[in-house]
C-alpha cells in the first residue's frame, strides 16, 4: 500500500496545493491526492493526512486516516511532514511506480524488495539506451543530442563515466547518494524523504548505491559477462584447440 503524508497546521482544503508545491512534494501527488484534516497527527498537533494516488497496475492506494496504533510515522528531517503507512502492509514499488517506466534491470534495495532501475548505457558498448534526436551541424554532419526528458539522467551517466575514468575527484558519498535518489525517482514516485525513511540506500562496498549505479552504467551481470567471454572465445578458437590444450 502508498504511504501517506501529514503535514502539521494545514487543516484548510484551500492551502494543500500550494503547501505541496512548496515542500517540494508534487513529485508524491501526481495522480492527485485525497486530504483529510486531522485534530490530533503524529506530531501531537493538528493538520492534514494527505493519501496519493496510485499510477501503475497492481498498486493499493492508502486510507487517508491516522490510526497510531496500526501505522507507522517517520518525520522528514528538516521538512516539516511526515510520512507513514500501515504496519501490515507496507510501501511496495508498485505501489510508488510510475505509469510509464523505463527498461533496466531489477536491483533488491535496503528495504528487501526488487526495485527496476533504468538502463542508461548499453554493454559493451557504452552507447546511451535512451533515445536522442539528430542535429544538423554547421558542417553539414549530424550528431546526436539526449531528448529534454532525459537530459538529467545523461548529466548522470556522463557524471559516473569521468568518476570511474578519474577524470574528476568532485564526489562523495552524499553525491552518490543523491544521484541514486534521481535514478530511482525516474521509474518510481520517491525523493530523498522516501528513500531515507524506507532504508533504500546502502553506501557500503556492494551496497545498494553501488548495485544501482552498476544496473544504470549497464554493466553486465556475472552471468551476461561469461556468456558473452564463452561466445567470444569461440569465435577466436572455434575448434576448441586452446580448450582442449588445457591453456
Amino acid at each position: 500500500m502508498g504511504p501517506l503524508y501529514f503535514v502539521e497546521g494545514m487543516t484548510e482544503s484551500a492551502e494543500i496545493e500550494a503547501t505541496i508545491e512548496r515542500l517540494g512534494l508534487s513529485y508524491a501527488f501526481v495522480s492527485g491526492f485525497s486530504p483529510n484534516p486531522i485534530t490530533h497527527g503524529p506530531s501531537g498537533k493538528p493538520g492534514c493526512v494527505l493519501a496519493a494516488g496510485v499510477e501503475a497496475h497492481g498498486a493499493e492506494a492508502p486510507f487517508g486516516a491516522y490510526v497510531p496504533d496500526t501505522q507507522e510515522w517517520h518525520e522528514a528531517p528538516g521538512k516539516g511532514f511526515w510520512v507513514g503507512w500501515d504496519n501490515s502492509r507496507p510501501p511496495r514499488p508498485v505501489d510508488l511506480q510510475r505509469r510509464e517506466i523505463l527498461e533496466g534491470r531489477n536491483v533488491k534495495m535496503g528495504d528487501g524488495q526488487l526495485w527496476h532501475v533504468p538502463t542508461a548505457r548499453l554493454w559493451p558498448t557504452g552507447e546511451s539506451a535512451f533515445e536522442q534526436r539528430m542535429i544538423l551541424q554547421a558542417d553539414g554532419t549530424w550528431a546526436k543530442k539526449p531528448l529534454d526528458k532525459y537530459a538529467k539522467l545523461c548529466e548522470i551517466a556522463e557524471r559516473l563515466d569521468a568518476i570511474r575514468e578519474k577524470e574528476t575527484v568532485e564526489f562523495d558519498e552524499s553525491d552518490a547518494v543523491s544521484m541514486a535518489v534521481n535514478i530511482l525517482a525516474v521509474n518510481y514516485r520517491v525523493g530523498p524523504v522516501e528513500a531515507h525513511v524506507l532504508g533504500l540506500l546502502t553506501t557500503t562496498e556492494g551496497g545498494t548505491v553501488v548495485r544501482l549505479f552498476n544496473v544504470f552504467m549497464g554493466f553486465p551481470q556475472l552471468g551476461e559477462m561469461l556468456a558473452a567471454m564463452e561466445e567470444a572465445s569461440k569465435k577466436n578458437d572455434p575448434a576448441g584447440i586452446l580448450a582442449g590444450s588445457g591453456l
